[in-house]
């Protein structure tokens, strides 16, 4: 399948493929593959960790892309039929003479779609493997099982990602926009405790920071954030703490 990148009229940005068709609002080049980035860590196609692009180093972003399909609201990896029926019969650990047994399909015929010697299969075929693999039709075709579930360690920091994404793109940069660049002493502290606020923290700051009349009324928004976000984390460490102790009394009771 794959997709291109287009921007027919210098304003709008235009991402198709075999999929469809996906429009971008009017942005600048950086903003366009920012945003495409950002995509890409939350469909799980580029590491969290990733760097993010610039206006010369975006390449790695424009591949991402045209090896991947939009679908149902996520960058999905172009994956052929044939990998696709061999990582599934693998994921149910089935052999090719079993899933041939299940599906009431020739071994024959699952060896030469895995080895991509026969192609396109017919609709039948793939209802029957299909019920042999015990899967539903979309995981041949759409996003349902082609990626593997998501790590503890993954999860974090993609989140991790996320916030950093949000300071540096929507907070900072509305800073800058007030003449402040948050880069004094007395900030850099106030950076390290924005990435231990939650992403919804981050994303309600951002939003108040639009209404800002100046930077120095936009700094006490971010202190204020800040100092809601700790007496949040403070009560739930309080509340876990009741939950302990509560389960060591009834112990001992009992």
């Amino acid at each position: 399948m794959g997709s291109q990148i287009l921007r027919p009229n210098k304003e709008r940005w235009l991402v198709q493929g075999s999929w469809g068709r996906r429009t971008y609002d009017p942005m600048s080049k950086v903003d366009f593959y920012e945003r495409l980035h950002r995509e890409l860590i939350e469909s799980r196609i580029l590491p969290a960790d990733s760097t993010p692009p610039s206006n010369k180093y975006h390449d790695y972003v424009t591949m991402a892309v045209m090896q991947s399909s939009w679908i149902n609201g996520s960058w999905i990896p172009d994956e052929h039929f044939a990998s696709r029926l061999r990582r599934l019969r693998q994921q149910a650990n089935l052999t090719q003479e079993q899933l041939a047994e299940k599906s009431g399909l020739d071994v024959g015929t699952i060896r030469q779609l895995e080895q991509g010697t026969r192609t396109s299969p017919q609709w039948q075929t793939v209802c029957a493997l299909a019920r042999g693999l015990e899967v539903e039709l979309i995981s041949f075709v759409g996003t349902e099982g082609s990626r593997q579930p998501e790590s503890e360690e993954e999860q974090k920091q993609r989140e991790l990602v996320e916030k950093v994404l949000i300071i540096e793109r929507d907070i900072i940069m509305r800073l800058e926009s007030l003449g402040n660049f948050f880069n004094r002493g007395i900030d850099k502290p106030r950076r390290a405790d924005m990435k231990n606020m939650t992403k919804p923290e981050l994303e309600r700051l951002a939003a108040e920071l639009k209404s800002a009349p100046n930077a120095q009324n936009a700094i006490t928004m971010i202190v204020a954030a800040i100092t809601a976000s700790k007496a949040a984390r403070r009560a739930e460490e309080e509340k876990k703490y009741d939950a302990l102790g509560v389960v060591a009394r009834v112990t001992m009771e009992l």
